[in-house]
């Protein structure tokens, strides 16, 4: 039997009609209604949105943001693995190094402090993926090993809401904000905060979901506000970040006054340019918030906490943490 490989052949191959697309066992609707699974992973990688209706396009939307997040909490269970000791690298001789005399594994009675070689054992371990991930993703070392982080957070401090994640009852945003707002309580008080929370997370919106986790953390533990303020002046830091175009950016993340004396510093050398500025004086005033002591028409004597957050819901859009500046 001779097979016809010629023009004709080519020809006839090309007037084929497509395949029929793949068959599924649910509607996009079901597949909407239900957690990301192997199907509905399936189904997104192989959807032509043009064929869908209106109605199935909404449907098949939901469906790819539930296997997100699906897919998130999958690469945070592989982070944090890969973070455990002895998974990015070999630690057997920190741990002799550590529990050596004169080690940092031994207390000031010369004993073997356990929690202490645990400690730093899991932080050289995190270190070590930290930099296997930034290599094999090709982003900083800052970024990985902020992804690490997160994922051995959410992991190991919230499970339930890892769960919520990989389900598709909360996406990914929530799922941060809930781990960011919690973190200064404890394990305990965390967890039981988490159960009280994720069972309206899903209807809430993600600045009343915030207040609802702040009210939620501040009855558990009324120091809370307090710790996660020391906790944030701590976290200070000015970045100064090179941009396209001979351009630069500067980001302060400090405590309101310390921020609204360095934006007045600025705002005061802006006002010395005069002539060489050719940018229009109203133009400069339209972004420049009301300076101490000047409230804004109809308006009372503001403190540097309200002026700082005016001009953060009109300056800050499209910024990023500035730990991640260099990713």
């Amino acid at each position: 039997m001779r097979v016809d490989s010629g023009p004709a052949a080519g020809r006839q191959a090309a007037d084929d009609p497509p395949p029929p697309p793949p068959l599924r066992s649910r509607s996009w609707s079901e597949l909407a209604a239900g957690a990301g699974c192997a199907e509905s992973l399936d189904a997104i990688t192989q959807v032509e949105p043009s064929a869908l209706t209106g109605a199935e396009l909404v449907d098949a939307i939901v469906t790819s943001e539930k296997a997100l997040s699906l897919l998130t909490a999958r690469q945070l269970g592989l982070l944090t693995e890969f973070a455990r000791p002895g998974r990015a690298g070999d630690v057997s001789e920190l741990v002799a190094e550590l529990m050596d005399k004169g080690g940092q594994g031994r207390g000031p009675d010369g004993q073997i402090d356990l929690d202490t070689v645990e400690t730093l054992v899991q932080e050289r371990a995190a270190s070590l993926a930290s930099a296997e991930v930034a290599a094999a993703l090709q982003i900083s070392p800052i970024t990985a090993g902020s992804r690490v982080r997160k994922a051995q957070d959410l992991c190991d401090g919230l499970p339930a809401t890892l769960t919520a994640l990989a389900d598709g009852r909360i996406d990914r945003g929530r799922a941060w904000l809930i781990a960011e707002r919690t973190a200064p309580l404890s394990p305990s008080l965390r967890e039981a905060v988490q159960d009280r929370i994720l069972p309206i997370a899903e209807d809430r919106s993600a600045g009343n979901l915030r207040s609802l986790l702040d009210r939620a953390v501040i009855a558990a533990d009324p120091h809370a506000a307090e710790n996660r303020e020391r906790k944030a002046k701590r976290d200070r830091e000015l970045v100064l970040r090179s941009l396209p175009d001979g351009m630069a950016s500067v980001r302060a993340n400090a405590p309101a006054e310390a921020a609204m004396s360095i934006f007045t510093l600025a705002d005061l050398l802006a006002d010395k340019t005069g002539a060489d500025d050719d940018q229009t004086a109203a133009c400069r005033e339209h972004r420049a918030p009301p300076r101490q002591g000047q409230p804004e028409a109809g308006q009372g004597p503001q403190t540097p906490g309200a002026i700082l957050g005016h001009h953060a819901a009109t300056q800050t859009r499209g910024t990023r943490p500035c730990k991640e500046a260099d990713a």
